[in-house]
């Protein structure tokens, strides 16, 4: 299985400056895990300099419930079910892709198994309230 590129690390490697913010408008949430106590990330897709990276986004409890405000009713109950049993690091995939945007600076470097990232941290969680 081949890596794409880190999109954090690429940010950092680019020079950007330590307080550099990120806005994305459209995000597909499609699962969500669970890194730490009302702590989570999920991965995805970015376009950078016209190459597909992959994006790491931690995001708080807080910014979660702000995200499940697009979801639909079932999504909501089985992601609140999930919270509520929820023990330690775990996954759950999400039958609907929640659109939303968000707002986040980058995290700090991080040393997985075969690799290294940056996370980046939502700040801001943006929903289109126009089509709610």
């Amino acid at each position: 299985m081949a890596f794409r590129p880190d999109y954090g690390l690429a940010l950092v490697r680019s020079g950007v400056d330590p307080d550099f913010q990120a806005f994305f408008y459209t995000l597909h949430l499609d699962h969500i895990s669970a890194i730490g106590p009302n702590q989570f990330t999920s991965l995805f897709t970015v376009m950078l300099e016209g190459s597909e990276h992959a994006l790491s986004l931690d995001f708080s409890a807080d910014h979660l419930n702000r995200i499940l405000e697009r979801a639909q009713p079932a999504t909501v109950v089985r992601v609140r079910k999930w919270l509520q049993q929820l023990c330690g690091e775990a996954t759950l995939d999400i039958p609907e892709r929640i659109t939303f945007g968000a707002r986040a600076s980058l995290g700090e470097e991080q040393q997985a198994e075969k690799e290294r990232y940056v996370p980046l941290v939502i700040q801001e969680v943006f929903v289109d309230d126009r089509n709610a």
